[in-house]
């Protein structure tokens, strides 16, 4: 219940990232729809990517009738600057732990530094925009992509990449100490940083590895990993620490990942109950 508890904090931590997001496209809602349409995205959370997450540009469109280009780079600002917010939480537990960081810190942060530069770029926007004409349905594709490039631009302006990055670093912490707490059942000496880092490198392998839904594999065969070494320093005996870490796995993608889809799928029942934008209003 902790962990689950801990879970739904940090969505509402992430909450006013997206409220400022919102604003920066210009999509006018109230407090509570926003909020209602913030957490159905969560039902597509298991999409490679998490682009499935784009369902709240398509519940925008027919709640507010903005268009869906506008508001879907606010899933990529979203991506980038939870890699961001994770590479800070890696950052400090290496620290505290005295830590290594690993080729998957590396990989994502150059990773997001080459995102930014690329949307940021006046040039890379125009070739992409020049391209898209070219392309079958250029005429209706480019107009739509330069929209979208746009709102990325302003989304990933290093003036709002700090609040943003703070945000999802305080956020997606949370969930580190829900792993730390399922973890001291079996070790209750077990380190936090040690817990933490091992949520947050597993977490980061599953984003890099974008093909997979959700990070699916990836993210529990690193958690695991991880934390079998943690609990084996902790001087667990081997097979001890091999049942802690298979049921600390399970029972953090419960509480986190499966967690927040339940709770996704519940908003998205009760955001169908939000007013229809005006026919006039959705292109």
């Amino acid at each position: 219940a902790a962990a689950c508890g801990l879970s739904f904090v940090n969505y509402l931590v992430r909450f006013p990232r997206w409220e400022r997001y919102r604003s920066l496209v210009g999509v006018e809602l109230s407090r509570g729809s926003s909020l209602l349409i913030y957490l159905a995205g969560l039902s597509l959370t298991v999409t490679p990517g998490k682009v499935g997450e784009a369902f709240k540009s398509v519940l925008i469109r027919q709640h507010e009738g903005t268009p869906i280009h506008k508001t879907a780079p606010i899933v990529l600002a979203e991506r980038v600057t939870d890699l961001l917010g994770f590479l800070v939480l890696i950052l400090g537990f290496s620290l505290a732990g005295g830590l290594a960081l690993d080729w998957i810190f590396w990989t994502a942060a150059g990773a997001c530094l080459g995102i930014c530069l690329a949307l940021l770029s006046p040039a890379v926007s125009q070739t992409l925009v020049n391209l898209s004409t070219k392309l079958p349905g250029g005429n209706w594709l480019a107009p739509r992509l330069e929209g979208a490039l746009s709102s990325a631009r302003a989304l990933l302006a290093p003036r709002e990449l700090t609040g943003a990055t703070l945000l999802a670093a305080l956020g997606w912490g949370l969930e580190c100490v829900a792993c730390w707490l399922l973890a001291r059942h079996f070790a209750p000496e077990i380190s936090f940083a040690l817990c933490g880092h091992a949520f947050a490198v597993a977490a980061v392998a599953g984003a890099v590895v974008i093909f997979t839904p959700g990070g699916l594999g990836v993210t529990e065969a690193s958690l695991y990993a991880l934390l079998l070494a943690a609990l084996g320093a902790e001087g667990l005996s081997e097979t001890s620490s091999v049942t802690a870490a298979a049921t600390v796995v399970l029972l953090a993608r419960l509480c986190t990942l499966w967690f927040a889809v339940g709770v996704g799928v519940a908003a998205t029942a009760l955001s169908s109950r939000l007013d229809p934008a005006s026919p006039g209003s959705v292109s």
